[in-house]
């Protein structure tokens, strides 16, 4: 987990970290809490989101988008796209990842 509210806490390398501190062998999701707090989810889908602002969609397992493979220019669309929600106060599901700032 990592607190959006620390200064500096939340950037591509540690998007990267997250990413990589589970396996691919099962579904995963990134959810950003009400208060600030990024998470790689066993949770996803809609299950569980009392206190969630704003989730990516479903990482399937196999696919690469947890674990060891996951890429920094994927890492990098994770950040932006959970930075961007936070700072906006987007709120709901993104399937579409953003490149940079908006």
């Amino acid at each position: 987990m990592i607190d959006l509210n620390i200064p500096g806490a939340w950037t591509p390398q540690s998007a990267l970290s997250l990413l990589q501190s589970k396996t691919d062998a099962r579904h995963r999701q990134v959810r950003l809490s009400d208060s600030g707090i990024v998470e790689l989810s066993d949770w996803f889908g809609n299950q569980n989101l009392a206190g969630t602002q704003f989730r990516l969609e479903t990482f399937c397992a196999g696919n690469g988008y947890c674990g060891p493979s996951v890429t920094m220019r994927f890492a990098d669309a994770v950040y932006w796209t959970v930075q961007n929600a936070w700072v906006h106060g987007d709120r709901g599901l993104a399937d579409i990842f953003d490149d940079g700032p908006r």
